[in-house]
């Protein structure tokens, strides 16, 4: 049950905004084979997409946090804190 509609119109709004835009981007990193994650930001949300999906379905897919919580699960990726046992 969603307790914010507001929050989830706002939510929406900076996704379509950011797609639109074309502010989505893989990291330096990538091997540039279509298995990367696009992130694009918009003010203090994250869209994360997958890139081995085609365009519809992956901006249908989109997942969206918060700047904080992007920022915590990245430095998590980066201290190993995700890493497979």
């Amino acid at each position: 049950m969603n307790h914010h509609p507001q929050r989830t119109a706002v939510a929406s709004a900076a996704v379509r905004a950011a797609l639109a835009n074309g502010r989505y981007r893989a990291s330096r990193r990538s091997t540039g084979y279509g298995q990367c994650v696009l992130v694009a930001r918009e003010g203090d949300l994250v869209g994360i997409q997958d890139s081995k999906l085609p365009g519809g379905e992956r901006q249908m897919r989109t997942l969206v946090v918060s700047w904080p919580a992007f920022c915590t699960f990245v430095a998590g990726v980066k201290c190993g804190r995700h890493d497979a046992y």
